[in-house]
């Protein structure tokens, strides 16, 4: 093969791999946590379409080894609709990104309130995400409930 040749082709293959998309982590975990607060925003505003939009079609949720879908999920809040008031907030938030895929590890608590008193809930927990058309969309949740000081 001559030199003019394997130039070419070696500029070809440069050009090739520059237009290769690229995921920049660090401008994509705010992304991907933003992702995860809308999910939780959504549960506690009681918006169930909102929930819809921050799930894949195929999501799933592992809930102390049951498994539920989003539909699931709605019906378990549901009744609390106008009666509790839910707060949520998340420790030792640990993110992972390859490509269109993401998975966060953290701590959730929730602050449930109601007229009758409130509630302190803990889990540990693992979510995934896809990416479907540039947004970050929750696929999977795995969640297991942690006893917290009032309950050990």
């Amino acid at each position: 093969m001559n030199k003019a040749i394997s130039i070419k082709l070696l500029l070809a293959a440069i050009f090739v791999l520059s237009c290769q998309q690229r995921i920049d982590v660090s401008s994509e975990k705010p992304k991907v946590e933003l992702a995860l607060h809308r999910f939780f925003n959504a549960i506690a505003n009681y918006d169930y379409q909102e929930l819809r939009n921050a799930c894949t079609a195929d999501y799933q949720l592992i809930e102390d080894g049951s498994f539920w879908t989003v539909d699931t999920l709605i019906e378990a809040i549901r009744p609390m609709e106008g009666n509790v008031k839910i707060v949520y907030s998340f420790e030792n938030m640990n993110a992972t990104i390859e490509g269109g895929i993401a998975w966060l590890t953290y701590k959730n608590k929730a602050v449930l309130t109601s007229k009758e008193g409130g509630e302190n809930l803990e889990w540990a927990e693992s979510a995934v995400f896809r990416k479907e058309n540039n947004v970050w969309k929750m696929a999977l949740l795995h969640s297991t409930r942690l006893k917290t000081k009032e309950e050990k």
